[in-house]
C-alpha cells in the first residue's frame, strides 16, 4: 500500500509537470519559437519543481516506493546541476526546431507503447522489451542528434542515457533480482560514442555547442515509476 504521504508529493509534482511534457516523451521544444528565455525559465521551473519532490518525499517514512521515487531524482539532480551546460545548447534547438519535433517519434511511440502494456502486465518478457525499446531510443538520439549539433549534443545525451540506464536498473531490481540481458548488458554503443567524442573534442575545440533536447527522455522514467507504484 502506498502512503498518503508518497501519494500527495507525488500528486503535485505530476500535476505541476502536465504542462513540462509533449506526448513524446519531448520538452516542449516549441517554446522557442517564442524565445531561449521561455525555455529558459521552463528549464529552471522544472529543476525547482523535482527539488520541491525531493524534499517532500524526505519527509515521508522510508519505504520501497520513497526509495523508487528518489532513485528517479538522480538523473534529473546531474541534469539540474549542470544547467550552464544545458542552457548554452538552446540556440541549436532553435536552429533545427522542425526537425526535432519529428526525430525519433518511430522510437519515442514504440516506447510509449510498451510502458503502456507493462502497466498492464508487469513480466519479465516485457521487461525485456521495454528495456530494449530504451536502447533504441538512446541511440537514436545520440546518432540523429549529434548529426545536427555535433559533440557536445552526443556528450550531453550520453551522460543522461548512462545515468537514467543505471537508474532504470536500480527500480526494476527492487522487484527483481535477475533482469533480462537487455537491461544490464554493458553496451558497446556506448563506449564507442564515448571514444568518438573524446576524439572530436580533442580534434575541434572549436566545435559549435549544440545539443538536442535531452530533459524529455527523463518524462519516460516518471512514466515508469508510477505505474510501477501502482503494481508493488
Amino acid at each position: 500500500m502506498v502512503s498518503s504521504c508518497l501519494l500527495r508529493c507525488k500528486d503535485e509534482h505530476m500535476t505541476k509537470l502536465d504542462n513540462e511534457w509533449s506526448d513524446s516523451f519531448i520538452f516542449d521544444v516549441s517554446l522557442l519559437r517564442e524565445s531561449e528565455e521561455a525555455a529558459h525559465q521552463r528549464t529552471l521551473d522544472i529543476c525547482e519543481n523535482n527539488n520541491k519532490l525531493d524534499e517532500c518525499i524526505k519527509k515521508c517514512n522510508d519505504s520501497t516506493e520513497r526509495r523508487v521515487l528518489q532513485m528517479g531524482l538522480e538523473p534529473w539532480k546531474e541534469i539540474c546541476g549542470n544547467l550552464e551546460e544545458l542552457l548554452t545548447q538552446f540556440s541549436c534547438w532553435r536552429d533545427n526546431l522542425d526537425t526535432l519535433t519529428l526525430s525519433c517519434h518511430i522510437e519515442s511511440h514504440g516506447l510509449r507503447r510498451t510502458l503502456d502494456t507493462f502497466a498492464h502486465n508487469t513480466s519479465l518478457l516485457i521487461v525485456e522489451v521495454v528495456c530494449r525499446e530504451m536502447t533504441n531510443l538512446s541511440m537514436c538520439l545520440i546518432k540523429h542528434y549529434g548529426r545536427y549539433c555535433g559533440s557536445i549534443t552526443k556528450k550531453i545525451l550520453l551522460q543522461l542515457m548512462k545515468s537514467s540506464r543505471k537508474t532504470i536498473t536500480d527500480v526494476l531490481r527492487v522487484r527483481w533480482e535477475i533482469l533480462p540481458e537487455a537491461c544490464t548488458e554493458d553496451l558497446a554503443f556506448f563506449r564507442e560514442v564515448e571514444d568518438a567524442i573524446t576524439m572530436e573534442l580533442k580534434e575541434n575545440k572549436s566545435i559549435r555547442q549544440h545539443a538536442h533536447n535531452m530533459a524529455g527522455f527523463i518524462s519516460l522514467l516518471y512514466l515508469y515509476y508510477f505505474n510501477y507504484i501502482k503494481i508493488i
